[in-house]
């Protein structure tokens, strides 16, 4: 949303509560201000003032694919061309990949360069277009891995060539010795008989870390989940959340600085469990 709140020129104030503006934007926004535009960040409030101007904008790749998502799509709306330069690898790229393919659908393009940059014609504008919106795997993974664990689920809607970064569930099933079944109305299933660990690397699919420990945590022998450093920068510090969570109901992890190590067990137990406001904890 920042870029398009600065479009106008106009101030803007952004709030928030919890966690949202604590997260890292410093990098971003300084991005913006080397641009032109001017910001001050608060506890709770953010204040704006563009225009957003034609640039190069110098973003690191390994904080949050969004900041790159949103100068994407606002970018090409200028009257002149811009540049993102990424100053890290990029993490997450899935979602920058299905920002430029929905976008294109819309009549806008962008020219990803030899570096790894990317080019953004101005000039464009986007047109009106009829998009069918496909299922969403960041919410499906949960309920593949309750099929995987035994529970009779269907999940409708799911493309199998998915540009989505969470459709790594299936592969990750796959490899712990799970099924991936499809029923002939293109309803997705898993099943699975017996489990065993494996290391995930999830740095481009930072979402999957909860669904994919719990799916572990029944998984014969010790499985690893790395590339997870950015989780300690989301709605809660999930590395943590998810190891008090599950651990308070007898799962065995051990939290490392950007990994977890998951022993598997054979039962959980019950209890009263402390979501640590992040309902990606909640929906494990």
């Amino acid at each position: 949303l920042i870029p398009f709140a600065l479009l106008s020129g106009a101030p803007v104030v952004m709030t928030g509560r919890g966690r949202l503006l604590q997260r890292p934007l410093k990098s971003y926004l300084d991005a913006l201000a080397a641009n032109g535009c001017k910001y001050r960040l608060e506890e709770q409030h953010l204040y704006l003032q563009g225009p957003l101007r034609p640039g190069i904008y110098e973003i690191p790749g390994n904080v949050s694919s969004q900041f790159i998502s949103g100068l994407l799509m606002a970018l090409p709306l200028l009257g002149e061309s811009s540049e993102i330069r990424l100053t890290t690898g990029l993490e997450s790229k899935p979602y920058v990949d299905m920002t430029i393919d929905v976008m294109s659908h819309f009549g806008v393009h962008v020219e990803i360069l030899e570096d790894g940059a990317f080019r953004i014609p101005g000039g464009q504008s986007y047109t009106p277009a009829i998009y069918e919106i496909e299922g969403d795997y960041s919410a499906g993974a949960y309920f593949l891995v309750a099929g995987a664990l035994g529970c009779d689920v269907g999940c409708a809607g799911l493309k199998c060539n998915s540009l989505q970064g969470d459709a790594k569930i299936l592969d990750f099933i796959l490899r712990c010795g799970g099924e991936i079944l499809y029923d002939e109305d293109g309803t997705l299933r898993v099943r699975a008989t017996q489990l065993h660990g494996i290391t995930a690397d999830i740095s481009q699919c930072p979402d999957l870390a909860p669904p994919l420990a719990v799916l572990l945590c029944f998984c014969k022998g010790r499985s690893k989940i790395e590339g997870a450093g950015r989780l300690r920068m989301k709605e809660s510090d999930r590395l943590k959340s998810i190891t008090q969570a599950m651990n308070s109901l007898g799962a065995s992890i051990e939290e490392g600085e950007d990994y977890l190590f998951i022993t598997g067990v054979d039962v959980l137990e019950g209890g009263v469990e402390d979501h640590h406001n992040d309902h990606r904890i909640v929906k494990a």
